[in-house]
Formats: C-alpha cells, sequence, structure tokens
C-alpha cells in the first residue's frame, strides 16, 4: 500500500464514518504521497474538464449576489477536484486497484448498508423510507449513491477468480438492490431498473447472469414492503402536473414540481454566468417569495436535482464544463471497450458495466443533487484508473497504453 492510497482510504472511512476529524488529514497524506512519488502525476480528461468548472465557479464570486457563499462554494469544489486528482494518482497497478476497489465497497457494506439494514430490522424508518445519517441520511441520496457501489461489485464479479471477492461481491450485488428499494426513492428504483436492463442487455446470452439477475429480482419483490410498490404505482400521474398530488399522499411530488419552477426562474435571469456555487438555496428563497409560486416551495430549499442545481449556480457555460467532464468519461470508455473487445472480453464487459454504473447514477441525479458529493468524482476517477489500466488485463499487449508524457499526462 502506497502513502498515496493509505491517505485517500484514511478519508474514505471518515467520510463513511465521521467519528473523528480526519478528512482533510487524509486528503493532506494523499496528496503528499502523490507529489513524493516519482511517478509522473496523471491528469486525465475528465479532470480537465472539472478544473475548467471549477475555476469558472470561481469567477462567479466577482458577480454573484452572494459572493461569500461562493467563495465557499469554490472553495468545496477545489477540494473535490484535489480528491479527485488524489484518486486518479493513488493506484498505478491493478493490485493497487483491486485494494482501493474492495476497501471502497468494504467501508460502504460496514457502515451505510449495515446501519440501515438495521435501521430496516427495528423499523427506524420516516413514512417507510429507510436510511442512515451523515451524508447519507437522505433517502434520495442513499440510493443514488448506492448504485455505482453495485456497479463496482458486478465489475469485480465479471474479472475476479479469488473466492472469497467474488462471495462478498456476489451477496453485495444482492443486497445493495434491497437497500435501494427500502429507501422508496423512486428516481433511485428508476435508475435501478436502467441499470438492470442494460446489464442483461450486454448479457442477454449468458444464462448465469440472467438467473443471478432474475433471482436477485424475486429476493426483492420477497422482501420489500408493499408500500414501495404503492409509492412506485402513483408515478402513473406524474404526467398530470395538475394534479400531482395524486402521485403520493405526502404532496412531495407537487413540492419538487414547484421547486423545479423556481429553478428555471432563476436560471432565466441569470443564464449565462449563475448565480455562483453554493447559492442556490439563498437563490430560491428570494425567489420562492413571488405570486406565481406556491406557498410550498418557499425557504431555502435544495434544486432535488443536479441539472437544474449546476444550470442555476453555473449557468450555460458552467453546465457545458460540466457534462464536458461526464461526456468524456464516456469517450474515453467507449474507445478502451472497441480496443479490448477482440482480445480481453471480460475488460471491454467490465468497463461496459461501470459505465451503465454511471448512467445510473447520473439518472437518479435527476432527482437528487449531487455535483456537491464527493462519490461522484471519486467514482469518475476509479473509471478513470481502470480504463488506464485495462492494458495490462490484454494478453500479450494486444492493447498498447500511449506513452506517458514527462510531466502530465491524460488516461
Amino acid at each position: 500500500m502506497s502513502f498515496a492510497l493509505a491517505g485517500l482510504l484514511l478519508y474514505l472511512w471518515v467520510i463513511h464514518y465521521p467519528i473523528l476529524p480526519l478528512a482533510q488529514a487524509g486528503i493532506i497524506i494523499g496528496l503528499i504521497g502523490v507529489f513524493l512519488d516519482a511517478r509522473p502525476m496523471i491528469v486525465p480528461v475528465p479532470l480537465r474538464w472539472f478544473g475548467a468548472f471549477v475555476l469558472w465557479s470561481g469567477l462567479a464570486i466577482v458577480h454573484s449576489a452572494h459572493p461569500g457563499i461562493a467563495q465557499d462554494g469554490f472553495v468545496d469544489y477545489l477540494k473535490l477536484w484535489l480528491i479527485a486528482l488524489l484518486g486518479v494518482n493513488v493506484a498505478h497497478n491493478r493490485i493497487e486497484l483491486r485494494t482501493l476497489t474492495i476497501a471502497w465497497l468494504g467501508l460502504f457494506a460496514f457502515y451505510p448498508v449495515r446501519g440501515t439494514l438495521f435501521n430496516i430490522a427495528y423499523g427506524h424508518g420516516k413514512f417507510g423510507r429507510y436510511a442512515w445519517n451523515n451524508i447519507f441520511e437522505n433517502p434520495n441520496d442513499l440510493a443514488a449513491l448506492t448504485l455505482p457501489m453495485l456497479a463496482l461489485c458486478i465489475g469485480l464479479l465479471q474479472t475476479e477468480r479469488g473466492k472469497w471477492v467474488r462471495r462478498a461481491a456476489i451477496t453485495g450485488s444482492f443486497l445493495l438492490p434491497i437497500i435501494i428499494f427500502f429507501t422508496q426513492s423512486r428516481g433511485g428504483i428508476l435508475a435501478l431498473f436502467l441499470f438492470g436492463a442494460l446489464v442483461l442487455l450486454r448479457n442477454r446470452r449468458r444464462g448465469r447472469m440472467v438467473a443471478a439477475v432474475a433471482a436477485a429480482a424475486v429476493l426483492v419483490a420477497i422482501s420489500v414492503p408493499t408500500s414501495v410498490w404503492s409509492r412506485l404505482g402513483g408515478l402513473k400521474n406524474v404526467t398530470d402536473t395538475e394534479n400531482l398530488r395524486a402521485v403520493d399522499e405526502m404532496g412531495s411530488a407537487e413540492q419538487r414540481y414547484e421547486i423545479w419552477k423556481v429553478a428555471r426562474a432563476i436560471f432565466k435571469d441569470h443564464a449565462i454566468l449563475g448565480t455562483g456555487p453554493g447559492t442556490y438555496p439563498e437563490m430560491h428563497r428570494t425567489y420562492a417569495r413571488g405570486q406565481q409560486f406556491l406557498p410550498t416551495a418557499r425557504g431555502k430549499r435544495d434544486t432535488h436535482s443536479t441539472y437544474l442545481n449546476v444550470l442555476a449556480e453555473g449557468g450555460l457555460v458552467g453546465f457545458i464544463l460540466f457534462v464536458g467532464m461526464l461526456v468524456s468519461v464516456f469517450v474515453g470508455g467507449w474507445r478502451m471497450m472497441r480496443l479490448a473487445r477482440r482480445h480481453a472480453p471480460q475488460v471491454e464487459t467490465q468497463i461496459y458495466t461501470l459505465l451503465v454504473g454511471l448512467v445510473a447514477f447520473l439518472q437518479a441525479s435527476v432527482f437528487a443533487t449531487t455535483q456537491h458529493v464527493v462519490f461522484l468524482y471519486l467514482y469518475i476517477a476509479i473509471v478513470c484508473v481502470y480504463l488506464r489500466l485495462a492494458p495490462q488485463l490484454i494478453p500479450g499487449g494486444a492493447v498498447a497504453a500511449r506513452p506517458a508524457r514527462p510531466a502530465l499526462r491524460g488516461a
């Protein structure tokens, strides 16, 4: 284990279980390890797009109506960029990448998964919805954050041969969908359906995969309460914007629709420059006082949508940079899949699964604000590392990695 990897694992432990204030210490230790490493620092294309997005967010401090908040938001984004930089530089071989992947899955299993299962067992939920605490206390966020973990589990199953790793991955592949269903996050469940459909589409000729997905579906159907299906059934009324209360009894769909209307109004008035990072709740409180919005939208609110949040806070320019970061991940993944298709089909399948995990996460982000959450950028970083190291699994070096530059190089 390298110095940088040890620092990142310390950081991951603290954000999953913040019992000690050591998150910044883990980042500093990890970055020191990266800078002391004799190997060249890697800055892949998605991280460059994200860096441009961060710089654009910093420029918003000048014109924002809330410069103090915008400055804090810029600092938060800068921290996320440094964490992503650490993430893409901690693993330079398959052993280090394997260690990082298994460790992250283990931490996720030991804290939010275990804690949520205990809450389910003892009935500690709100309105039948279950989650854990800290960054996992919101059911919608927990559902969204569980999706990339599920992709990592299935990705391990597609390449790993060790029995204990495969058994742990199989367990995770069954438990994580159950966690998503018990959150009763409609956005998360729909994203899970999309993930399962895309994985099956890729493996439709493989009986074991189909059987495993069918078994998982049966287990979920048996385990989850009937309130989950009732909540999903309300989606048939979602197209009727005049009667959104029919979607659910608590009126959350109606309230979210009003919040989205406020977000669209903010974006319309700040279409190019945006309002500045982290300023949306204050801007929402001001705009929601307008007579065109229902009282349910008033107060300091979150957009409950990553894309509306980025549009409102970053404007069109910020949104293009953010989307550019995401698109560059898929472009790099598609290229590597094409190169690995003939000589290493298992590598191609694993990359496909990881990309599908990102697709599902991005779908869930339509109904959750995730661009401020470190999970998104760490997952992108890990996908970039998988893409960079994929040639090591191709027999005979059929796909050669691009030669490194003396200082920085893309992945």
